[in-house]
């Protein structure tokens, strides 16, 4: 059996992992480089606590920037900043700013900081709008993301699909959509963080028409076509757009040659679907609700797909409803879960 569910990834770890299991702020230090004794205070309004907050954001920013300007020089970065789109399907992406990247899941912020000079005017701040941010439609590339999919498969492998970048207020706010193959699950070191260098990956880029950009959907493993399949996609711009919101976005990989395909399908599906989970039973892959239910901070995090009522498009939770998509046929059906007290 095989199950996938959208994933958060490192959306939480705002700089990437800790690369060498480096602390947000170091023990008895002061913000000026001080030396500070055990138990004292350096300043202890609420300004200088937030001042001194940032002070260590910024420490931390600039060692992990040094880290990446051991891996990357200054101009392949900039040869490497952008996202573009594979011209084959797939191509292998081979640039080396974009690999430093994977490696050490650092944050686009952090590679701003480390790279600009006094003619790159980019501002300081991480939020949209802010003066200098003359970056906007430049966004900088990166594989710390969210709404990312990691399917592990039977040979130890780790494919990394999509994903995106913040959202829509960051400057470096990107959908991805690229392939990431890992050798094997990277081990970690003795602080929780992926060691660099022990594991082996490879980037496949696909053009934009063969794989548009693609976030909150899952990834399921079918051994007997030994491909994933991945279906749903928020997506700004994408499948949604171009092709209705009632179209069920489906492709498959085929791992190895890790070629994508549309795969175009029949019958009573979900539509436009995101943040959901997937399961393969028998030969059919389940979808349906990924447990979460509207609460305190909203519906965030549940899984939603759009339907049209009253003559208007609209996006509606699902809580019960379930699909199946049978791999033969490639026809979907409803498919009955068992409920109780309104949830699955």
């Amino acid at each position: 059996m095989s199950a996938s569910k959208f994933a958060t990834g490192n959306h939480f770890q705002a700089l990437g992992p800790g690369l060498s299991g480096l602390p947000l702020d170091d023990e008895n230090e002061s913000t000026d480089g001080s030396e500070v004794s055990e138990g004292s205070t350096v300043r202890g309004d609420e300004d200088a606590g937030a001042d001194d907050h940032m002070a260590s954001f910024d420490r931390l920013c600039a060692r992990k920037g040094a880290v990446l300007k051991t891996l990357v020089t200054k101009e392949q970065f900039e040869e490497g900043r952008s996202r573009r789109y594979g011209t084959a399907n797939p191509e292998v992406m081979d640039v080396p700013f974009w690999k430093a990247m994977v490696e050490t899941t650092i944050d686009p912020y952090v590679a701003r900081k480390a790279f600009k000079n006094e003619d790159d005017n980019t501002g300081e701040g991480r939020c949209g709008g802010e003066e200098g941010a003359t970056h906007w439609s430049n966004p900088i590339w990166t594989n710390n993301r969210h709404a990312q999919t990691r399917t592990k498969l039977p040979d130890g492998s780790v494919v990394e699909i999509a994903g995106e970048h913040e959202d829509f207020y960051d400057p470096d706010f990107l959908i991805y959509n690229d392939v990431i193959v890992w050798d094997a699950e990277r081990e970690l070191d003795e602080s929780g963080s992926p060691k660099r260098g022990n594991t082996k990956f490879t980037i496949y880029g696909y053009p934009k028409d063969v794989f548009p950009p693609t976030d909150n959907h899952s990834a399921t493993y079918v051994p007997d076509q030994n491909a994933v399949f991945i279906i749903g996609n928020l997506g700004y711009g994408g499948d949604r757009e171009e092709r209705g919101h009632a179209y069920t976005s489906v492709f498959r990989l085929k791992v190895g040659t890790w070629a994508m395909e549309r795969v175009e399908t029949t019958g009573e599906g979900p539509g436009a679907i995101w943040r959901h989970e997937a399961e393969l039973k028998g030969n059919e892959i389940l979808v349906k609700s990924n447990g979460e239910v509207p609460g305190e901070f909203g519906d965030y995090c549940c899984t939603k797909r759009d339907i049209v009522k009253d003559g208007k498009e609209e996006s509606v939770n699902v809580l019960t409803e379930a699909w199946a998509l049978d791999l033969d046929s490639l026809i979907w059906r409803e498919y009955k879960l068992a409920v109780s007290n309104g949830t699955v």
